[in-house]
């Protein structure tokens, strides 16, 4: 299983909506509770950083945007506790 950040940089609401509906829904769990932020957790760990760059890319020309490929370490945060549910099954620390 692989792990991805997606960080946008004033994406469109065309480019958002292009990147959640043409990239993400169905194929990754995701965390996107921080605007222009989303976490991916992808179980077939069928992409990597540039896949996920190209289909990206390609659902939403003009974004600016980085991907990094990570693996889940220890993470900490202060917010809606819906946001720990979602990282505490998909995020957890797999060392």
């Amino acid at each position: 299983m692989k792990h991805f950040v997606v960080v946008a940089k004033n994406p469109t609401i065309f480019q958002q909506n292009a990147i959640m509906n043409r990239v993400i829904k169905g194929n990754y769990a995701y965390w996107h509770w921080i605007p222009n932020i989303w976490l991916l957790k992808d179980d077939y760990d069928g992409d990597d950083a540039g896949t996920l760059r190209d289909k990206i890319r390609d659902a939403a020309p003009g974004c600016n945007f980085t991907v990094f490929e990570v693996q889940p370490g220890d993470w900490a945060g202060f917010g809606d506790p819906q946001w720990g549910d979602w990282l505490n099954q998909h995020w957890k620390w797999l060392g």
